[in-house]
Parts: C-alpha cells; sequence; structure tokens
C-alpha cells in the first residue's frame, strides 16, 4: 500500500467558503480604521433578534471561529458548520459558538460549559452582546484573548458588524465573580465595543472536506479546504488502523497569494477489504525536516 502521487487542483477564488486573510491582518474583515470609525451609538436593551423572512428553521453553513493551541501558539480556526436559523445569522453564529462543538480535534469551545447568550441587540454596525457570567472563568492570558476574539470574528463574519460591545450579565465594566471585565477584555475594550484583532493568529490550514467520521468509498479520499502555507504547500497522509502511513503526497495552493486560498486534493489508496476506521492527517510541512509543525486529523471509515 505505497503512497500514490496525491492529485490537487487550486479551487476558484469565487468559490471560497473560509475566505480570510493569511494573517489577521489580510483578512476579509473590517480594518481597524473602519472599525474604529463605526458610530458607537447602540441600544443596550437584552432583546433577540428574529430571522428574516422565509429563512427560519433552514439550515444554511455558518462560520465559527474557534481557539486552538498547538505546541504554546494559539490560533483561531474558521470551521463551516451547518446551523438550522431559528433565529437571525449572527444569533444563531453565537449560540452554536457557545454550546456547539467543534467539528475537528484540537479546537475547543471559547468559554466554559454553561457559557450563555442573554442578550443580542444590533443597531447602526454595533452588534451588543450580553453573555452569562460563566464567560469570566476562561483561563487568563492567551485563553482569554483568543476566547474574545473568536466571538468577536464570529460575530463580524455572520452579518455586516463592524463593532461588537460584550457585556457580562449586562455589565461591561467592573467586577463579575471576583473577575474585572477590563482584564476579561484583555485592556482593548472601549466604551464603543471591540474590533477584530488584526495581530491575532489564524491557522494555517482549515477544512471543509471530509468531515470527521465520514464513510470513504471506493480508493479515493477527496480533501478540501483551505491554506496559508509558505509555497502554498499542503501535506497529506492517510494513516491506518495500525499505525502505518497507507498513502501520502502533497497539493499546492497558490503560495504567491497573501491569504487563504482554496485547495482541493484526492488521494488514492489500497481500500482494506472490511470496514475499519482510519485517520487522514493534513499538515503544514517543516521545510527543514518535513515533520507536521501544523495538522489537522480527521477520523474517517474506509473499506468495501
Amino acid at each position: 500500500m505505497g503512497g500514490r502521487r496525491v492529485i490537487g487542483a487550486l479551487a476558484g477564488l469565487a468559490t471560497a467558503v473560509l475566505a480570510a486573510g493569511c494573517t489577521s491582518g489580510a483578512g476579509s474583515g473590517p480594518s481597524r480604521a473602519a472599525g474604529q470609525a463605526a458610530d458607537a451609538a447602540v441600544a443596550s436593551a437584552s432583546t433577540f433578534t428574529t430571522p428574516s423572512p422565509g429563512t427560519a428553521g433552514r439550515r444554511t453553513p455558518l462560520i465559527v471561529y474557534y481557539p486552538r493551541s498547538v505546541a504554546g501558539r494559539w490560533y483561531l480556526v474558521p470551521e463551516r458548520h451547518q446551523v438550522a436559523l431559528a433565529t437571525r445569522p449572527v444569533e444563531a453564529a453565537l449560540k452554536e459558538l457557545l454550546a456547539g462543538s467543534p467539528l475537528y480535534a484540537g479546537s475547543t469551545r471559547p468559554f466554559p460549559t454553561g457559557s450563555r447568550l442573554l442578550g443580542l441587540t444590533v443597531a447602526e454596525g454595533t452588534a451588543t452582546v450580553d453573555l452569562s457570567r460563566e464567560v469570566v472563568g476562561v483561563r487568563r492570558g492567551e485563553p482569554t484573548r483568543y476566547a474574545v476574539q473568536a466571538l468577536v470574528w464570529t460575530v463580524t463574519r455572520a452579518e455586516d458588524v463592524r463593532r461588537v460591545l460584550v457585556q457580562v450579565q449586562g455589565r461591561t465594566a467592573g467586577e463579575v465573580d471576583g473577575r474585572t471585565l477590563a482584564d476579561l477584555w484583555g485592556g482593548k475594550g472601549s466604551p464603543a465595543g471591540l474590533v477584530r484583532d488584526l495581530t491575532i493568529r489564524l491557522a494555517p490550514l482549515g477544512l471543509t472536506e471530509p468531515s470527521p467520521g465520514m464513510w470513504v468509498g471506493g480508493d479515493r479520499i477527496v480533501v478540501k479546504g483551505e491554506a496559508c502555507v509558505p509555497k502554498g504547500v499542503v501535506s497529506l497522509r492517510l494513516w491506518d488502523a495500525t499505525g502505518k502511513v497507507a498513502a501520502q503526497g502533497v497539493t499546492t495552493a497558490d503560495g504567491s497569494k497573501p491569504s487563504r486560498v482554496p485547495f482541493t486534493a484526492s488521494l488514492a489508496f489500497d481500500p482494506p477489504a472490511e470496514a475499519v476506521d482510519w485517520t487522514l492527517e493534513v499538515f503544514e510541512a517543516s521545510p527543514r525536516d518535513g515533520s507536521a509543525r501544523y495538522s489537522v486529523l480527521v477520523p474517517v471509515k474506509v473499506g468495501r
């Protein structure tokens, strides 16, 4: 079962579902200047939004950002979730972020279990988000910074919002359960709200296919996602149940682009006679020794 060459093709930029900058500064989100120019006047009443006509209950893809730590380095990881719209997209995305589960291993919910959305209003480019007191239990330092920015990036991606005014139990200042809210916002808060932190680190790889646990029929697995890696080289390995490499190869996204670029690849392998659990690894390889600097592991089921 030697590794076969992987067949890779760059997908059209117009079809990107996780489009964002290679670094956050090059992202598709609002610039810092634009965010600072946003009107700060916004009603703060804790009232929820209503869905657009004809959208209630319809499943739609939403991008949710999760924190992930790899070898001590934190990242924001965009994931494409199919969410049933019982509300406007921004509210649905927030509830998915707080109570849903990341699709891919390694990513985590930004705030502790039990964190809830208490209220939400959107007015004049500013979303006012009221969260329950459980959120103050997030670990200090980088975990806090990436948790808050996961919320900000998710909100500003879900709707035409430039700023996010975050409250805890209806408060934007003072203490909640012994933690100052100024500490929770990392010193970047303001009466006008938070904008995307353009120094945040985005994950170099993001996948949309295959989904974890997917059954792969035949002898070829299709991999789709986005990458922003040196020279655009994305490496792939398929591990069998014994920990041996059943197939491996590389594909190339457009490494000349200073942004996350979609890629599609297919990795051929010799399927086992019975259905078994294998693991797909998609990774950024170190140019020095080929080791995985950042990887995404996806359990899949293969076999006839």
